[in-house]
């Protein structure tokens, strides 16, 4: 029988103190350094701003420069007369004034940080320099045609950088501004979409054209060629820009656009993108038992965590209590009688971003690297990741590995795609081997499954229930949150992972990686049914409730949950 949860507040502690000593021996003797423990993504950029365009219009938007805290939009055949240039204010978006630049063809626009540079089509016109007050200042002509299509211009190193491509390929071209020559840097496959200064090189948007796209941001040295290439984020960049060291993306809408900052964060292989902030609002009604007198309601309470910030947390009725289990996860206790309607509302302020990771797909998994706390926490076995059981051993059995952590991960996830069916399943045993048994569970079998056969293989890897939320519609839910995976990867932490997109399909990228900033969070770690004094969670269930005095505790499987979110106050 479980202990009083009175313990709890020790707890967090011993868990403190225990994390501590793991990482300062950690990283004895490795390259591989545990990541911080909170990146908080409010302070990962210079200027934490989106900029959302209203629709301009007819024309396309070809490119953007960013200079003075305002936004140079450049579209083509704007209303079907001239090609233009948006003056826009950064921080709301706004519109100041339009310039006409004439119809020769105009591909891309950069700034030098005192004037914006054009590159056209056009050979009398190719760029075309104009100043802040839209003349048109100098031209530099091009004495001979390129073959290809020409996108993204930057400014780097006293002169102008652009890419044209053509069959697959993509040539880096430089012109001297001094003496107005061109040359070839160099050529790489792929499709150079974007361009912009980053850290004295050059960051580009590489896409790399299939069936499964896979995009990349190259970094580039004029002089010593391509410096590291790094997934980017879920999304695309079709015009990048940078000022005073910040890079900036623009993703093209049905209706206008976006612009948002880049942070990259080179050491931990990370790229983190389009920052949000919304004040989120949890509405949860519970269903009539749940709400009897005598009993206790725990419900995750937000906390920060790797690219998730929260403030300003309001909870009606009050909880008697704040706990924090094992997996450093923190619950609200309220009591039953403080319920009114059935209804218990949360309030706060969120901050999240859109999180790609670059995965080392040569590393072979060494539990040295890991700290010894997260490889322990994360690699035993719980009621719901029954490793022991014969089921999960025999489905292990039938997976081919290898030495290669990343490729291991993916065979097991593909596995588990195929053996357990996107599709719900009911049943009085939450269990890993029950889903594969039966072959199928949805989301949360899924995940059981995916834990499980890794955990057995030796790997960490943990469960996460999260919220999305849409500015748009609220988001609904039925006793279950979403849930996926999360494995440790040295040097980068946690890092997410799914098995199907929710479709049934396997998820959209080959290689692991991605977190959109529409998720928040809820808590994470490993079901455990039997566990309810150290791990509240037996699965993607945001609800347990107890009566009071007593340790038998239960999931609410049936409470309706919408999640609604607005502009931050």
């Amino acid at each position: 029988m479980p202990k009083n949860i009175k313990k709890h507040p020790l707890k967090p502690v011993f868990i403190a103190l225990l994390l501590f000593f793991a990482g300062a021996f950690a990283g004895e003797g490795s390259d591989f350094s545990s990541p911080a423990s909170f990146r908080n993504p409010e302070n990962l950029f210079l200027k934490n701003a989106r900029t959302r365009v209203e629709p301009i219009g007819i024309g396309k938007i070809l490119g953007m420069a960013v200079m003075e805290d305002h936004v140079f939009l450049l579209v083509g055949g704007f209303n079907g007369i001239t090609d233009v240039i948006f003056k826009i204010n950064q921080d709301t978006g706004r519109i100041k004034s339009i310039w006409g630049i004439g119809r020769v063809g105009a591909r891309c626009i950069a700034s030098d940080g005192r004037n914006l540079w054009v590159i056209s089509e056009s050979r009398k016109n190719f760029l075309r320099k104009f100043n802040l007050a839209g003349k048109a200042a100098a031209i530099i002509e091009s004495r001979s045609s390129l073959s290809g299509r020409i996108s993204g211009l930057a400014y780097s190193r006293g002169g102008l950088v652009f890419s044209v491509r053509s069959g697959g390929e993509s040539k880096i071209y430089s012109c001297n501004l001094a003496n107005k020559s061109f040359r070839i840097l160099s050529s790489m496959k792929g499709s150079v979409r974007s361009i912009a200064g980053y850290s004295g090189n050059l960051a580009m948007f590489l896409d790399y054209p299939g069936q499964e796209p896979m995009r990349r941001l190259v970094i580039y040295d004029p002089e010593r060629g391509i410096v590291k290439k790094m997934l980017f984020i879920n999304s695309a960049a079709h015009c990048m820009a940078s000022e005073s060291g910040q890079l900036y993306a623009l993703r093209r809408r049905k209706k206008g656009a976006m612009i948002y900052p880049l942070a990259v964060l080179e050491k931990e292989n990370i790229i983190a993108a389009d920052p949000l902030r919304r004040r989120v609002h949890v509405r949860i009604v519970l269903p009539g038992r749940e709400a009897r007198h005598g009993y206790e309601v725990f419900i995750p309470y937000p906390v920060n965590r790797d690219f998730q910030s929260v403030k300003n947390i309001s909870l009606k009725p009050e909880p008697e209590g704040l706990f924090v289990d094992r997996h450093e996860n923190k619950w609200a206790k309220i009591k039953s009688e403080k319920i009114m309607n059935n209804t218990v509302d949360l309030e706060f302020d969120l901050s999240t971003v859109s999180v790609a990771y670059t995965l080392d797909l040569k590393y072979m998994f060494d539990k040295k690297h890991v700290p010894e706390a997260v490889f322990t926490e994360n690699t035993g076995e719980t009621c719901s990741l029954d490793l022991s059981s014969f089921i999960v051993k025999s489905h292990s059995s039938r997976i081919k590995t290898c030495p290669e952590y990343i490729p291991s991960l993916m065979a097991i996830r593909d596995y588990v795609g195929t053996s357990i069916k996107d599709e719900e399943l009911t049943t009085d045993e939450p269990k890993a081997s029950t889903f594969l048994y039966k072959g199928t569970g949805g989301g949360y079998g899924q995940s059981l499954g995916f834990a499980a056969i890794s955990r057995l293989f030796g790997y960490p890897v943990r469960a996460v229930c999260a919220y999305n939320y849409y500015d748009d519609r609220p988001a609904i839910y039925k006793g279950k949150t979403a849930v996926w995976n999360q494995f440790y990867m040295p040097g980068s932490g946690w890092t997410d992972l799914k098995i199907t997109d929710g479709s049934g399909k396997k998820a959209s990228t080959k290689i692991a990686g991605y977190r959109l900033n529409n998720v928040f969070i809820s808590y994470s770690g490993g079901f455990d049914v039997q566990d309810f004094e150290d791990s509240f969670a037996d699965g993607p269930y945001p609800v347990v409730c107890r009566k009071s005095g007593s340790g038998k505790a239960e999931n609410v499987r049936d409470a309706q949950i919408t999640v609604t979110s607005s502009g931050v106050r």
